[in-house]
């Protein structure tokens, strides 16, 4: 049988999905013939324990129906011995017994009629009849006991209460008692016997599962274990250096293809083993090419020194320019006699104006300082960029209304909200360097328009003015330190190139990106991008 199942298996070429899927399949039909022939059984099982307890339920009642009946005739003779005192227990007795023939019936129409006892409903009627009866004469009786004639009650009552009850109605619930007795033993035994087939059952079907499962495992473990051999025996010698050893698989399955990619893999090493001395070679010229490398490198530091001394130079200058015109005012203002009022004043505005100056020069230098040594902190919370957009507008549109210059934000949609999570200080300081520079380089009576847009993941913000422009060459050095370009120190003397660095190194800690672009005498327009609501 093993044989001719592997011959199918290798006639048939299955794949190795194939050969898993179908023992899944043969594991799925026991794990589900097993769970069915378990849910019958139970179901089954539980049938018949509803059964046993619903007769059980049945014979106690039919038990009690007979003590009841029993005990009422006994409180009717009392009632005629004793007189009125046994009043209240005659007719608690009563109820008793009517009360039990009621649990009783609802018990039976509950149960349903059974097939081995057949006669049960006809027999609760007569039990119903006789009961009725039987009141009746009770009736009788209590109005000849009434009407004095005690004699007569006690003969009817010997008649048709006493006898009736002990022989007709005890015998029918003696009659039912025996039935409900065999019920019960029948419905026991039956129990016993399905328990019997379920076990014998379960553990054949179960010998015959594992069998099943067995076998199918055992085939399935044949059929990948060979290839696996084959394979392992292939690795270690390539391990041992044998480049040249092929597996040579003829199977169409997974392992077939694996095979023959192990084979082509032996080959592709060959062939690389044959190209490592000719790397050898290359990497030698690789090697001089780094080296002339690390000299242009070395250059460009060195070109970067230069700028960094220039930027020195042009510091000092800045701040030796602004500190004599500070001391020139104040030489002005104190040479020779008092003067007007007014000239102090002016003195003092461009003691003012030239101080400011230099503090801006020496916050920026600070701020190069501490954003290279990581020693800013931020705290972002989120808000509508339209917000801080208006708040650098504000704080920056003295200067932009003294060169005759209007500010104005453009959106699509003035009422929709693009939150972004963001340090607001930094971020306005960024927008607000980004301002400068447009106002600065803007022609007078022109307009400086701000986008704000979304589109879905990022804000943009762009910045368009109508200024001189920046030529090709300079915009891809623009976001350099103390980089300035050419039209840019024509137009504005004052500068150190350091502004939109700074802005570029703040929306890099946001996470965004900013990009400038320009045409000489159209314009430049400045573009910042922030991911939309979250945190960076």
């Amino acid at each position: 049988m093993r044989r001719n199942a592997r011959h199918l298996i290798d006639e048939n070429h299955l794949t190795i999905k194939t050969r898993i899927w179908i023992f899944q399949c043969i594991v799925a039909f026991a794990v589900i013939a097993m769970a069915a022939t378990s849910i019958v059984a139970l179901h089954m099982t539980k049938r018949y324990a509803d059964q046993v307890t619903d007769a059980r339920k049945e014979l106690s009642a039919t038990a009690r129906l007979a003590v009841d009946a029993n005990r009422y005739s006994e409180q009717i003779a009392e009632l005629i011995l004793m007189g009125p005192s046994e009043l209240s227990d005659f007719q608690s007795a009563r109820n008793d017994v009517h009360n039990s023939f009621q649990r009783l019936q609802a018990i039976d129409l509950k149960n349903g009629p059974r097939a081995d006892d057949r006669a049960a409903p006809s027999r609760y009627t007569r039990m119903g009849l006789l009961m009725d009866d039987i009141n009746d004469s009770v009736e009788r009786l209590l109005a000849l006991y009434s009407a004095g004639k005690r004699d007569d009650a006690i003969v009817l009552f010997r008649i048709e209460i006493e006898n009736r009850l002990d022989r007709e109605f005890e015998q029918l619930v003696a009659k039912s008692a025996q039935a409900k007795r065999r019920e019960v033993a029948k419905l026991e035994a039956a129990a016993g016997q399905l328990q019997r087939n379920v076990t014998a059952t379960m553990l054949t079907l179960l010998a015959i599962l594992l069998s099943l499962t067995f076998v199918s495992s055992h085939f399935l473990t044949r059929s990948i274990n060979r290839p696996i051999r084959a394979l392992t025996a292939g690795t270690r010698a390539i391990e041992h250096g044998s480049l040249q050893y092929r597996i040579g698989s003829q199977a169409r399955d997974e392992f077939g293809e694996l095979s023959h990619s192990f084979d082509a893999m032996a080959t592709q090493l060959q062939m690389q083993h044959a190209m490592l001395t000719s790397a050898k070679n290359k990497l030698e010229e690789e090697v001089a090419q780094r080296t002339q490398d690390l000299a242009q490198a070395n250059q460009r530091l060195t070109q970067v020194d230069q700028q960094r001394v220039r930027f020195l130079g042009d510091i000092s200058h800045e701040l030796r320019t602004s500190l004599t015109a500070v001391r020139g005012e104040a030489e002005i203002a104190l040479r020779g006699k008092t003067q007007s009022e007014s000239l102090y004043r002016e003195s003092l505005t461009a003691i003012v104006a030239r101080a400011e100056e230099m503090t801006q020069l020496i916050e920026d230098l600070l701020f190069v300082a501490r954003s290279e040594g990581d020693d800013i902190h931020f705290e972002k919370k989120l808000i509508d960029l339209h917000e801080i957009a208006q708040a650098a507008m504000d704080d920056i549109h003295v200067l932009a209304q003294s060169r005759d210059i209007k500010l104005v934000i453009c959106c699509d949609d003035p009422k929709q909200i693009v939150s972004i999570f963001c340090d607001i200080v930094r971020l306005k300081q960024a927008i607000m360097i980004a301002l400068d520079n447009a106002i600065k380089y803007s022609l007078s009576d022109t307009t400086i328009c701000i986008y704000i847009r979304s589109d879905g993941q990022m804000a943009e913000l762009s910045i368009k003015d109508q200024g001189v422009g920046c030529p090709s060459d300079d915009v891809p050095y623009i976001f350099h330190r103390f980089y300035r370009g050419t039209l840019a120190q024509k137009r504005w003397k004052v500068g150190t190139g350091l502004g939109l660095p700074i802005a570029r190194w703040i929306v890099d800690k946001h996470n965004g990106s900013i990009n400038f672009s320009s045409t000489v005498g159209k314009g430049s327009t400045l573009t910042i991008r922030l991911p939309l609501g979250k945190k960076t």
